[in-house]
C-alpha cells in the first residue's frame, strides 16, 4: 500500500508515492504528518493530557481505567514525543537543549539533597516525581514543541479546549448547585482549576491583542477569554485572577512598546483589550454582588479591601518559619521534603507555599543559584527572538503561572510552570522553522 506525499523537485513539487515502511524514513520530507489542528493523535494533545491530569483523573467518572492517568499520559507523551524526535532526525535547538541541562542539574541536585533528608518515604516520592514528570515537561517543551511554529499553535488549541471542558463542566455544577461552597470540578481542587483557566486565558489573551483577527475569531477569542475570567470568582481561587491581571498588564506594555512581527496595530491592541477586561470587570463585579456567589464575594472582597483572610494570614505564618529554618540551614538546607517534619507535621505533603522559600529551605544554596539559572537563561532565551503572537502568549503563561508559584503548589507539582519554561525558547532561533521544513528528514507537525 502506498500514500501520497509532497517532495520537492527542482522547477515545483509533485507527489510521490511512498510505502507505509518509509513512513520512519529520516531521508524524506513529509509535512504535516499528524494531520490538523485538532489531529486527536497528536503528540501536544497527548502532553496536554499529562500536564492537567490531576485535575480530572479523580473524577469517579473514569475510576474504570485500570491505571494511574498521569503515568498513562506521560507514557504516552514520551512515546509520541521520542518519535516526532526520531523523524526529524533529533533536530533541536541549542537553547532548548540548554534548557533540558540545567533543569537536569537541578533536579540532580535535589536527588542530592535526599541523603540529609528527615522527610523518610515522602521525600523520595516528592522527588521521583519531580525529577521525572518536571523534567520531562520542560524538556518536553523546549525539545519537541518550541522549535516548531506548528506544534506550538497546536499545544495552545489543545490548552483552550482542555480549559473549554473544565469550563463546561464547571457551569452546570453551579447550575445544579450554586456557588456558596467551593466548586470542585472533576473532585479536584479549585486552586488547580483557576490554574488551567488562567493560562488558557493568558494564551487567548495574546492571540486577542496581538494577532491579525477578522470579526467572527475576535469575538470567538474575546468570548473565551471572558468566560475563562468569569469562572475564577465563583472557582474561588484568587491567585489565578491575579495571576492573568498582571499578565494582561504585561502583555499589553510589550504590545504598546514593542515591535510586534507580522501582528496588529497598537491601536486595535489598546481597544481589544480594553474591551475585554471591561467585560471581564464589570461580569466580575456583577457575580461577587450576587447571594449565589457568597463565597466569591467573601473572598475577593477581602483582596479588594485590602484584607488576608485565613489562608493568606496561614501562608504569612509558613514564610515566617521557613525564614528560621533558612537562617538554622543556609547552605545546604534541610533536604528535599524536609519542610513538613521540621514544622512538625510529619511526613506528609506540605510546603512554604512560595517557590524561593521551598527550593532555599529544602535545596539550599545550590539549588536556589540552580533554579535562578535556569528562570534567567530562559527569560533571556526568549529575549533573543522577535516577538510575536505565539512567543507573547508563551511569555504570558510563564508570568501567569510564574506568579502562581509565589503562593501555592510545590516543587514536585509544579510540571506546568517547567512547561512553560520550555515553551520560553518558541521561534527564539529564527530560521529553525525553515530548518525544519527543508531538511532531508520528518518536519510535519
Amino acid at each position: 500500500m502506498t500514500v501520497g506525499a509532497s517532495t520537492p523537485v527542482s522547477g515545483g513539487t509533485k507527489t510521490a508515492p511512498r510505502t507505509w515502511r518509509q513512513f520512519f524514513d529520516p531521508k524524506r520530507v513529509r509535512v504535516a504528518a499528524a494531520g490538523s489542528m485538532m489531529a486527536p493523535w497528536s503528540f501536544e494533545l497527548s502532553f496536554v493530557l499529562f500536564l492537567f491530569a490531576g485535575r480530572f483523573k479523580l473524577d469517579p467518572r473514569f475510576a474504570w481505567v485500570p491505571v494511574d492517568l498521569t503515568l498513562l499520559f506521560f507514557a504516552a507523551s514520551v512515546c509520541l514525543g521520542f518519535v516526532a524526535l526520531f523523524r526529524r532526525n533529533f533536530l533541536v535547538t541549542n537553547g532548548g537543549l540548554t534548557q533540558t541541562g540545567l533543569a537536569l542539574l537541578f533536579f540532580v541536585w535535589m536527588l542530592v539533597t535526599l541523603a540529609w533528608s528527615p522527610g523518610g518515604e515522602y521525600a523520595v516520592q516528592k522527588t521521583l516525581t519531580a525529577v521525572v514528570f518536571c523534567t520531562w515537561s520542560l524538556a518536553g517543551a523546549a525539545l519537541v514543541i518550541a522549535p516548531d511554529p506548528a506544534r506550538v499553535r497546536r499545544l495552545f488549541f489543545w490548552v483552550c479546549a482542555f480549559a473549554s471542558w473544565v469550563a463546561i463542566e464547571t457551569v452546570m455544577l453551579i447550575l445544579r448547585d450554586g456557588a456558596v461552597n467551593f466548586v470542585r470540578t472533576f473532585d479536584s481542587d479549585y486552586l488547580s482549576l483557576g490554574g488551567v483557566l488562567s493560562v488558557a486565558a493568558s494564551i487567548l489573551l495574546a492571540v486577542g491583542i496581538a494577532s491579525r483577527l477578522g470579526v467572527a475569531r475576535s469575538l470567538l477569542v474575546a468570548g473565551l477569554f471572558v468566560g475563562f475570567v468569569l469562572l475564577l470568582f465563583p472557582l474561588g481561587g484568587r491567585g489565578p485572577l491575579v495571576g492573568i491581571a498582571l499578565a494582561g498588564v504585561f502583555g499589553l506594555l510589550l504590545v504598546l512598546t514593542g515591535r510586534m512581527s507580522g501582528g496588529a496595530s497598537r491601536g486595535r491592541s489598546l481597544v481589544v483589550i480594553l474591551a475585554i477586561l471591561a467585560a471581564s470587570i464589570a461580569g466580575g463585579t456583577l457575580l461577587i454582588e450576587g447571594d449565589e456567589y457568597a463565597l466569591a464575594a467573601e473572598r475577593f472582597s477581602l483582596l479588594l479591601e485590602g484584607g488576608l483572610g485565613e489562608s493568606a494570614a496561614t501562608r504569612l505564618d509558613y514564610y515566617s518559619a521557613t525564614l528560621a529554618f533558612i537562617g538554622e540551614h543556609p547552605v545546604l538546607g534541610v533536604g528535599v521534603g524536609g519542610w513538613p517534619v521540621r514544622m512538625g507535621f510529619g511526613m506528609v505533603r506540605d510546603y512554604p507555599h512560595n517557590l524561593f522559600l521551598e527550593t532555599q529551605v529544602e535545596l539550599g544554596l545550590p539549588g536556589t543559584l540552580l533554579l535562578v539559572l535556569l528562570l534567567g537563561y530562559s527569560v533571556r532565551l526568549w529575549s533573543a527572538g522577535r516577538l510575536d503572537p505565539l512567543r507573547l502568549a508563551a511569555m504570558l503563561v510563564f508570568l501567569n503561572l510564574f506568579i502562581g508559584s509565589m503562593f501555592s503548589n510545590d516543587l514536585s507539582d509544579n510540571r506546568v510552570l517547567f512547561f512553560a519554561l520550555g515553551l520560553m525558547g518558541a521561534a527564539a532561533e529564527v530560521g529553525m522553522g525553515r530548518r525544519l521544513r527543508l531538511q532531508q528528514g520528518y518536519v510535519g507537525p
